[in-house]
């Protein structure tokens, strides 16, 4: 998925700011969009672009089981695997910069400093290039994989022609996640910050090299997602049954990968409501 803007391709960032003034990253995008909020509701400019790009998800799934019958038992095994991927190719909402302008920068103020309500108009602020706030998302190209293994046995015990007693067993395993470049990155409490004088709590970065850890997962999934399963199925008479089961079950980890980076610029000199 994606957005292809007619008025991309041409360069905003350069046409409005100067070359390589913008501080915007992704210069294929077509226009800012331009917002206007407080006391006149103007109609903002632009369209909060999608950026070139896809995103594509894979899963590859193998599972088997095989059954073996013998006096009264019914006995299962069986094993499944599958292998995730999550493509990102640059899609991401809001490269081309979302601008926001409001009546504070245009309006006035009594002795105290406190901003008068009825003054000021966001429309004279963004004539005059009094930012508010601004914000855009830096696009992200990667590729996460993961696997995941699952293992279990099931016996069905038939203990008279009435009573019959279900009893198994399960064992999930999710790997840890990977990037095939490597670009994933973390926030380790008990690592020193050499920038913050040895102090614990720095973010690592995964992968060889200077400055990496050596390694291209953060995780390390303990193995002891066991699930225990039993149930019993009691039939009364020829009309009526009476089943019951309970097990033991294990969430897997999710993959909550950041698609997209959105970073927020305040003006520094912008006032403020009081």
């Amino acid at each position: 998925m994606g957005g292809n803007p007619i008025s991309a391709q041409v360069d905003w960032p350069d046409r409005l700011w100067g070359q390589n003034q913008s501080g915007l990253v992704d210069k294929t995008a077509g226009a800012p969009q331009m917002n206007f909020s407080g006391n006149i509701p103007y109609t903002r400019l632009g369209t909060n672009w999608d950026s070139f790009g896809f995103e594509a998800i894979n899963r590859w799934q193998f599972a088997n089981d095989l059954t073996w019958i013998t006096g009264k038992h019914q006995i299962k095994v069986g094993y499944e695997f599958r292998h995730h991927q999550f493509n990102f190719h640059g899609w991401a909402v809001g490269t081309g910069g979302n601008f926001n302008f409001n009546r504070l920068g245009t309006g006035g103020y009594d002795a105290s400093g406190n901003a008068l309500s009825s003054t000021g108009d966001p429309f004279a602020s963004f004539m005059l290039g009094q930012v508010q706030d601004a914000s855009f998302t830096i696009p992200l190209f990667t590729t996460f994989n993961g696997n995941f293994h699952a293992v279990y046995i099931n016996d069905d015990f038939k203990v008279t022609r009435s009573l019959t007693l279900t009893m198994g067993l399960r064992f999930d395993y999710q790997g840890p996640w990977t990037e095939r470049h490597d670009s994933m990155s973390t926030f380790d409490p008990s690592t020193p910050n050499p920038g913050a004088g040895g102090r614990f709590g720095a973010m690592i970065f995964a992968g060889n090299g200077t400055g990496r850890t050596g390694s291209s997962t953060f995780d390390k999934i303990p193995l002891d997602a066991w699930g225990p399963r039993f149930g019993f199925a009691y039939r009364l008479g020829n009309k009526w049954c009476f089943a019951a089961a309970m097990e033991f079950t294990t969430r897997v980890c999710r993959l909550a990968a950041a698609v997209r980076v959105p970073l927020r610029v305040s003006n520094p000199f912008r006032p403020q409501l009081t």
